[in-house]
């Protein structure tokens, strides 16, 4: 295992079928300890969805070093952003189109889950 076991546990929740995503919609990625949140800005077709990085700007007043975190999230749906889609295990994941091919390629070390925009920094880093 890597990262922060309540990072590994939350990226097999929020799994959504792709039918069920409503453009809007929150989207958390989950990295090694820290969290990033998206939104749903486009559904594809294939089971593809678009999403882009929202800017979290942190609102609460507990210090850096603190792990309650809050956050106020701007969606900025005219970015390029970044293509989702669920892999073999049922996990979203990022991929990337193969300009040769035309067939999308998993980008390995993101997990994506549908319904909640979460932001943190681990503050031991």
């Amino acid at each position: 295992m890597y990262g922060s076991l309540q990072n590994r546990i939350a990226e097999v929740h929020g799994q959504k079928d792709w039918n069920d995503v409503e453009v809007g919609e929150g989207v958390t990625c989950y990295l090694w300890s820290d969290r990033d949140a998206y939104t749903v800005v486009e559904k594809l077709a294939k089971g593809v969805l678009r999403i882009t990085a929202d800017n979290a700007e942190r609102v609460d007043d507990s210090g850096y070093f603190s792990e309650h975190q809050e956050y106020a999230y701007t969606t900025d749906w005219d970015s390029e952003g970044t293509l989702i889609k669920k892999n073999r295990n049922g996990q979203w994941v990022a991929v990337r189109v193969n300009p040769e091919t035309g067939r999308l390629n998993n980008v390995d070390g993101y997990k994506f889950s549908i319904g909640q925009r979460r932001t943190y920094r681990d503050p031991s880093f």
